[in-house]
């Protein structure tokens, strides 16, 4: 049974990127400034807006996920008001789906961010807007939380901080490598070297703990790491800083950027399903038009493009008339997607000793490379409240379980903590939440990795504009463009941001939409 949405308390109060994050400066530091005059403060707002005597271009932007709202929430913040937001689902939000269950709100997609505290990240600026300036409200930093590390047959395993240091300096050493190679290849060639030097008596503990830790990095990429590549890994970076959770629900740092766009602009259940474009100037004609499944249509001097990788994937090849360029269709081809879902289950009483704790587990090489049932794909478990338990499932036995019921989960999620605990006293679950993106076509998957054929260009092309000259017509946004935050709601954030902004220097550069002075 799904639980209830808990109410969010939106603050409507608007608050520009470069406003939020000079306020943040001024509460972390604040620095007299001697015989100094003051700087206006309007300043900082004439800095992104266009002028009042501006034409507004038609913009469309398809997909109403962090990209796409980060990007009509700039555009309509500097003057930009001819903004239409085309949503293919019911809700806002994309994979940032916050649902309540028991006492605590769980993440379908995205539980935490990254160097949230850090006020160079573009999600503080939203926390910073929504709690008026007390972030402490809404994020709240992942403390060390206990932790069990049990094999397959649930032997305990206490001490293993220094496989744990192994492991991050061999994860350093793929960084520097020159050839071409899977990641699951250079990890078990590098951790089979390392255990030779391990006493005979002690090399079963140890392959278990780093062959354990080689899952737990299946989840990051949400693939076959045979499919990875090891020398890229290292081009994905994450803002310096402890990682975040929101207590009530990542959906609910959204209503700052909602409340900027104009409620009329923003349209769901709008499946965009043709959009044609042109790159050459008129002096009328629109630049593209987009189509959606209920047979509407809408002109556009712009458009930017949010829709997730799986998707362009499937259908970017009849989605664009004419087609894209070689280059464009390459990128995404070449870029890997993957599949990482979650199970939330809620029990009256929690088994595992309350919220916090995790337990991990210690695998062998063996038992790393064989398949079976979709508990084959567990890479995390942990108490995300005192009565809900998490599990994080990866690959393609994350897409095996996307073929199951809820009470097929269930029992068969029983039957495995059971096996692990060697404890047949632990007890069904009484509700249960499973994410399902593997199969969700409007997304076609929920990760993002490198393969051995992507390039750093590959990586600069997933977001340039269509065409490059003379004019831009199409514009691409979501995690997958950003070349550094890629794989996370960071990278979303920018990457909107960044494609606004090309259309602002647009717009300031043709004092209007994009028209030919030609007869």
């Amino acid at each position: 049974m799904m639980p209830k949405m808990g109410r969010i308390n939106i603050n409507f109060r608007r608050f520009s990127e470069s406003t939020v994050s000079r306020y943040a400066l001024s509460k972390v530091k604040e620095t007299p400034k001697v015989n100094e005059e003051k700087e206006p403060c309007l300043c900082l707002e004439e800095r992104c807006l266009v002028k009042p005597q501006c034409g507004c271009p038609k913009i469309v932007v398809v997909g109403g996920g962090l990209a796409g709202l980060s990007a009509a929430e700039r555009l309509c913040h500097c003057g930009l008001c001819d903004v239409t937001v085309l949503e293919a689902t019911n809700r806002l939000g994309g994979q940032i789906t916050s649902c309540w269950l028991g006492d605590s709100a769980v993440e379908l997609g995205c539980g935490y961010v990254t160097g949230g505290m850090n006020i160079s990240n573009p999600l503080f600026s939203l926390a910073l807007a929504l709690s008026e300036g007390e972030v402490d409200r809404i994020f709240k930093v992942l403390d060390p939380e206990p932790t069990l590390f049990l094999t397959s047959d649930g032997s305990p395993i206490n001490d293993y901080e220094a496989e744990d240091l192994l492991f991050q300096h061999i994860i350093k050493e793929a960084t520097y490598l020159s050839e071409k190679t899977s990641l699951l290849h250079f990890l078990t060639l590098r951790i089979n070297q390392e255990l030779l030097n391990y006493p005979e008596e002690d090399r079963y503990i140890a392959e278990r703990v780093l062959f354990g830790m080689v899952n737990e990095l299946k989840g990051s990429w949400g693939g076959d790491l045979n499919n990875v590549s090891a020398s890229m890994i290292g081009m994905s970076k994450n803002i310096p800083g402890p990682s975040v959770i929101v207590p009530a629900g990542l959906l609910s740092l959204l209503a700052p950027v909602i409340s900027v766009v104009p409620f009329h602009r923003i349209f769901l259940e709008k499946e965009v399903v043709k959009i044609e474009w042109k790159g050459e100037l008129s002096r009328c004609d629109p630049r593209a038009q987009v189509y959606t499944s209920d047979f509407s249509c809408y002109d556009a001097d712009y458009v930017i493009v949010t829709l997730p990788l799986g998707v362009m994937k499937e259908k970017c090849t009849n989605l664009f008339h004419p087609p894209l360029p070689k280059n464009k269709l390459d990128a995404i081809n070449v870029m890997g997607n993957g599949v990482r879902n979650k199970v939330f289950l809620e029990y009256a009483e929690p088994w595992w000793g309350g919220a916090g704790c995790s337990i991990r587990l210690g695998l062998s090489s063996n038992e790393i490379a064989e398949n079976g049932d979709w508990t084959r794909g567990i890479y995390k478990i942990m108490a995300s409240s005192r009565s809900v338990m998490e599990i994080g499932i990866v690959g393609n036995e994350a897409l095996m379980l996307e073929q199951c019921s809820e009470e097929e989960i269930a029992l068969e999620v029983t039957r495995f903590f059971r096996r692990l605990l060697c404890d047949n006293t632990i007890p069904f679950p009484n509700h249960i939440i499973v994410g399902r993106w593997g199969t969700n076509s409007y997304c076609r998957g929920s990760t993002m990795y490198l393969t051995m054929n992507t390039t750093e260009d590959h990586l600069e092309e997933m977001k340039t504009s269509v065409p490059e000259d003379p004019v831009p017509v199409l514009f691409f946004a979501g995690d997958s463009t950003d070349s550094v935050y890629f794989n996370s709601v960071v990278g979303a954030r920018l990457s909107g941001l960044r494609e606004a902004e090309k259309i602002l220097e647009l717009t300031r550069k043709f004092n209007g939409p994009p028209r030919t002075t030609k007869q």
